[in-house]
């Protein structure tokens, strides 16, 4: 029961992290962004702000460094991913 509770009480902390929209705050090489229900990928810039299903993507030798919060998250060459999936893999790691 108690760690019910704490897997109940840390997702509901992590979501709260997570349902903000993310600003790039850094970006060398090619990164790209995929917004939910686009077709295409677009090249992304420094600014660009990151919406939670927004697929994030990096070429060889680019890295980005993604503001969410009070959170840094970098993402290293050929990395395809969106806010919401680290969101559920860190509540699985629990």
């Amino acid at each position: 029961m108690r760690k019910i509770f704490i897997i109940i009480l840390v997702s509901i902390i992590v979501s709260g992290a997570f349902c903000q929209s993310a600003t790039i705050r850094e970006l060398t090489g090619v990164i790209e962004l995929k917004p939910a229900g686009a077709a295409s990928f677009v090249r992304a810039s420094q600014g660009d702000e990151v919406a939670v299903n927004t697929i994030i993507s990096s070429g060889f030798n680019s890295t980005a460094i993604i503001e969410v919060g009070n959170s840094i998250i970098i993402v290293r060459p050929l990395t395809r991913l969106s806010l919401a999936e680290i969101q559920v893999w860190i509540i699985l790691r629990i």
